[in-house]
């Protein structure tokens, strides 16, 4: 029986934030992307990509036009608790200035930008291919609690348009948005962000047209004044009706909590929001708390505003929130009915009393090195519905700062030394969990340990002890190979093996190593896995120390198909875990729901807990754009993956592949890693002297610790 995707995945793709005594601080890059709307037609967007974790985007590069990480609305920006200050590192990627305000907070060093007798931008700009910097708060004038919008402070009426806009979060307490004790408490917390789409407007900056003269009836004005949006967007998302199936819900918590909705809108429009079934006490406009909060079914949006409301339903299930104006569908200029529209559902379950969350082991000790970027995901857990988890740290080096939203520690230290590190999870009720490791830092390079497993029972060379299985997980440390993790009992005289062992059937698809008692496996085929049950080949567990878990629940995710052809296809064949995001390729030539273009059993897919995205295009079809320089072969197909990022990732085939390169072309082995480096292919790992003897040798899974 399947089990539900884990909390950190659903959490979907949230910004890494950088906390220390100075502030909450942000690296953002301006750029472009498609976004394809529910008839099919392709709209050009401009948006934010989060660049603050150095694993995902080493040195806070930005990723190029068109990627995946650009969003409109963008990352929702969250300061913690104790931060006086947002500081944002903006990179502009774009072909025109651009810059960042936060309408209700003050700037420290707000300039506006005047061209002769008009301002251009209200504060100081980041050029085309620039960087800037912005702060917001300071030590003696922190940042205020409530909900914000950061938006381009230049050409609003070009550059917001076209999506340079996202939510800023901080509240006052753990369960307090706002100052105000228990009357403002809530449990949960839900974003409703609107906005708008005027295709034409679009239209017209991508092809460079706008702002030229649009007298001619079939090349109409896009300036404001002639303003005509056609689709109506809820977290940058479009209502599509999907009868006969249910539509999607947002998780709201439930009937023994109060749940906080904060409603953004940066449309040009006003709506007016209906909670069908329920009511809400509007507790805050702009940031500010309301003299007089008051119980509404509706709340007004005007252009730009925000609102913060709380919301008891008195009754568990599903709560429409929709458009009372009847934004519910969208019409084009030629008057053609699209879906599309102003809805989302919330999910309500029945109140049990609030459950502690829980904190995944983190392996200790942990090891850094001087000079080189370190990053550690700490995975809470909490089983109440639409709770949301805070991360906290004590007895850090300065140099390590967590975000406490995603759980993921960053840093790169400067200097040798130990620590002891609390990691603490807190939900919504102030119950924890906390875990302790110990931080070793030295100035030494660490060789990296390859972990993999094989496809046979074929031990590699030189390991003469213990009975080979095709689901161990093996171990080179650049001189020996040797067998970390024995997760099979083969024979009854067998010795060493983990607790709650793999049945026999099982063969190892993909790994994902942290220590001999924490791992992550996807499988070959169908396993029954011993206090879990049926796990599917879609499928990624989790291994705690003798618990197995579903991490990754594939079949949920849409990685499933009526016909058995495509269900194939679409096992994960390989994966890597970053953050909150699942990157993987497939074992066929299909690719995952909303995914458009010509599928290829080489691509790596993510899914950031609510979409799947193509993040490398392998495609060979002369048809296809955003392809890498140099792709695999076609009969190339991926057994094993360690993504780094689009550019930079580590590869092993299924079969010998022939690898194109500038100049040339490079041969590989099923027993080998390669590694892609922006375009050039160069073998990583050399498996042929220890694992070259029988095909049952070739490596099947792996993982890379730490990374070169």
């Amino acid at each position: 029986m399947k089990t539900n995707i884990k909390r950190s995945i659903l959490a979907g793709a949230t910004a890494l934030i950088c906390t220390n005594a100075l502030g909450a601080e942000y690296w953002l890059c301006a750029g472009s992307f498609n976004k394809t709307m529910p008839d099919n037609s392709v709209v050009h967007m401009w948006g934010y990509a989060d660049v603050s974790n150095v694993a995902a985007f080493p040195a806070h590069a930005c990723p190029a036009s068109g990627n995946a990480a650009y969003t409109s609305p963008g990352p929702r920006l969250t300061v913690p608790l104790g931060n006086p200050n947002l500081i944002i590192h903006l990179q502009n990627t774009l072909g025109e200035a651009t810059s960042l305000v936060i309408p209700g907070q003050t700037e420290t060093a707000m300039a506006p930008v005047i061209i002769g007798n008009r301002v251009h931008s209200f504060t100081h700009e980041a050029p085309a291919g620039g960087t800037d910097n912005y702060t917001w708060g300071t030590t003696a004038k922190p940042l205020r609690p409530g909900s914000y919008i950061y938006e381009t402070g230049t050409h609003p009426a070009k550059q917001v348009q076209m999506g340079l806009f996202g939510a800023v979060t901080k509240n006052n307490s753990a369960t307090n948005a706002y100052p105000g004790g228990s009357a403002f408490s809530h449990s949960t917390e839900v974003i409703e962000f609107l906005s708008e789409i005027d295709p034409a407007l679009h239209s017209r900056v991508a092809s460079g047209a706008y702002g030229a003269a649009c007298e001619n009836p079939a090349n109409p004005c896009t300036g404001t004044l002639d303003y005509n949006p056609s689709w109506f967007l809820v977290n940058g998302n479009a209502f599509v009706d999907p009868s006969p199936a249910l539509p999607a819900t947002i998780p709201a918590g439930n009937t023994a909590g109060t749940t906080l909705i904060r409603f953004f809108n940066m449309g040009l429009r006003s709506h007016n929001m209906i909670l069908q079934g329920g009511s809400m006490k509007v507790i805050a406009e702009d940031g500010r708390v309301l003299p007089a909060p008051h119980d509404q079914y509706s709340i007004m949006m005007a252009a730009g505003k925000t609102h913060d409301v709380l919301f008891r339903p008195s009754a568990a299930g599903i709560y429409p929130l929709y458009e009372r104006m009847h934004n519910l569908a969208s019409r084009d200029r030629t008057v053609n009915v699209k879906t599309g529209g102003l809805m989302s559902f919330l999910n309500v379950s029945a109140g049990t009393g609030n459950t502690s969350p829980s904190l995944n082991a983190i392996p200790t000790p942990q090891s850094a090195i001087v000079g080189t970027a370190f990053s550690l995901t700490a995975v809470g857990v909490d089983a109440d519905v639409g709770d949301a988890i805070t991360y906290s740290m004590s007895g850090n080096p300065t140099w390590l700062s967590i975000n406490s939203t995603t759980g993921i520690m960053s840093g790169t230290p400067a200097v040798a030394g130990s620590s002891t590190v609390t990691v603490t999870a807190t939900d919504l009720s102030g119950a924890t969990a906390s875990q302790i490791f110990t931080l070793n830092v030295t100035s030494a390079v660490a060789t990296p340990i390859i972990y993999f497993s094989t496809a046979g029972n074929v031990n590699p060379t030189g390991l003469t002890t213990g009975i080979a299985d095709n689901a161990d997980i093996y171990s080179w440390n650049g001189t020996a190979f040797s067998r970390p993790v024995n997760t099979a009992r083969n024979v009854i005289s067998e010795t060493g093996f983990i607790a709650n062992p793999l049945p026999s059937s099982a063969s190892v698809d993909e790994l994902k190593y942290v220590d001999a008692s924490h791992f992550y496996l996807s499988f070959a085929n169908d396993v029954t896995l011993p206090g879990l049950g049926l796990v599917q080949d879609e499928d990624i567990v989790y291994y705690n120390n003798g618990v197995w878990s579903v991490f990754f629940d594939g079949t949920a995710a849409g990685l499933s198909s009526a016909t058995a052809a495509t269900e194939l296809n679409l096992d994960v064949d390989a994966f890597t875990v970053i953050g909150s995001t699942v990157y993987f390729s497939t074992f066929g030539n299909s690719n995952p729901p909303g995914v458009t273009g010509i599928a290829d059993n080489a691509d790596i897919y993510s899914w950031n807990g609510t979409a799947f995205t193509k993040v490398v295009n392998m495609s060979l079809s002369p048809s296809e754009t955003g392809v890498i320089t140099n792709p695999v072969p076609g009969a190339a197909n991926v057994d094993g993956l360690r993504f780094v990022d689009p550019t930079h990732f580590y590869l092993s085939f299924t079969t010998d592949v022939v690898l194109p390169n500038t100049g040339g072309t490079l041969a590989v082995q099923d027993e080998d890693i390669v590694y892609y480096n922006n375009g050039v292919w160069s073998v990583f790992f050399d498996g042929t002297p220890g694992l070259g003897a029988a095909t049952a040798q070739q490596i099947d899974g792996f993982d890379i610790i730490p990374l070169p």
